[in-house]
């Protein structure tokens, strides 16, 4: 082969790559990963030869992998940990929102009567006047 086609083949490759890292992020992991652990065996095969080179690259590829694994572990936990924080945080209610007390519709555009709506979100019910939090459920008066 010539060094053209190597280089157009070499092209197709890193593209190749950088389209499945950005369709799919988790397989970008494990290109990383098996990428790492390879590029680690070539060379230290290419520094100290096959016998002497080949065992201390696979020992360091395998140290390599382990570590990112761990690694990949760790971002999906927290990642897993940051969306359910999020959805906490983001749970909005589906419009219409409906009075607990009377059944009444109340408008997606709210109107804050309090400090706390303003800051939280949440209804005061037209009809019947029932404080609703910014999740649509009733709140508790604290008398």
């Amino acid at each position: 082969m010539s060094a053209q086609t190597l280089q157009w083949i070499a092209t197709a490759i890193v593209i190749g790559i950088i389209v499945l890292i950005l369709l799919a992020p988790k397989l970008m992991w494990w290109i990383l990963i098996v990428g790492g652990s390879l590029c680690i065996v070539a060379a230290a095969v290419y520094k100290q030869g096959i016998p002497d080179g080949l065992a201390g690259g696979l020992f360091l590829a395998g140290i390599f992998a382990l570590l990112s694994w761990f690694r990949y572990k760790k971002v999906a936990r927290d990642q897993q940990r940051g969306r359910a924080i999020m959805a906490t945080w983001l749970n909005h209610p589906k419009y219409p929102v409906i009075c607990e007390r009377c059944g009444a519709k109340l408008s997606k555009f709210r109107f804050p009567r309090t400090f706390t709506q303003l800051m939280w979100g949440g209804w005061t019910c037209p009809s019947c006047g029932a404080e609703l939090d910014g999740r649509g459920k009733q709140k508790i008066s604290q008398a």
